[in-house]
């Protein structure tokens, strides 16, 4: 399922419960919980409200609302939905409909425009460990809900792409999935390193350059693509001289 297939089946399973959402209730929905809380279900809770206050409130979100358990009052989502009824004129019929649009509605808005803290990660690290080598490292973790490739990594020589077959390193931590590869390249006059890394969010790239002496440092990136260009031709070190 996709991040929100995944997080609009918990909106539903909340829906459901007898008290709505709570912070008990979040603490049995890790995806919800890991995405607008960092794994923290009070926290979780008031950005849920908070998300909620920044839509649209049309009468599809306040029904939904409702029908969690934040706008009304009931035992149940059906005398949650009653009760919003009894106040915005429709029948039960009629207001399960606008719930399920809004609950589509939330789903959408937490996996889109609420996932900075659950964005994917990659550093690129690039070290210079002698006149004539780059040492260039990657480090990636996405939360295990999160569908992400494995990142490819790639050099620049004349203007064509040449891919690198990195050895990768697959692990878990916690709540992430972890990629590591590392690989050692000949420094050229010019040397352009890029990794691509496509799924379903665009990462945070985030980029470490030690030791390339006088070279230029060209980075930029642009959605699911970072690239480092190495420009010049760094003086050997005074021992070689």
């Amino acid at each position: 399922m996709t991040l929100e297939e995944q997080v609009h089946a918990e909106l539903r399973a909340l829906r459901k419960s007898a008290e709505g959402v709570t912070p008990a209730g979040l603490a049995a929905s890790p995806i919800i919980c890991q995405l607008i809380g960092a794994g923290n279900p009070d926290i979780a809770y008031n950005a849920l409200k908070q998300a909620i206050l920044a839509m649209d409130q049309s009468t599809a979100i306040g029904a939904a609302s409702a029908s969690l358990g934040l706008a009304a009052h009931g035992s149940t989502h059906l005398e949650r939905l009653t009760d919003f009824g009894l106040r915005a004129g429709y029948d039960q019929r009629q207001v399960r409909r606008y719930s399920d649009k809004g609950l589509h509605q939330i789903a959408a808005y937490l996996s889109t425009q609420w996932t900075l803290e659950a964005s994917p990660q990659l550093r690129l690290s690039l070290w210079h460990p002698d006149h004539d080598h780059v040492w260039v490292s990657v480090m990636a973790r996405h939360f295990y809900f999160i569908e992400m490739r494995t990142p490819e990594v790639s050099l620049w020589r004349d203007d064509q792409r040449d891919i690198q077959a990195l050895s990768w390193r697959n692990s878990q931590s916690g709540a992430f999935d972890v990629f590591e590869g590392a690989a050692l390249f000949d420094l050229d006059e010019q040397f352009v390193v890029s990794v691509i890394w496509h799924g379903e969010l665009w990462p945070l790239f985030e980029v470490d350059i030690a030791g390339v002496g006088e070279r230029d440092i060209t980075a930029r990136s642009l959605g699911s693509h970072v690239q480092v260009a190495l420009t010049g031709r760094a003086e050997p070190p005074s021992g070689n001289q």
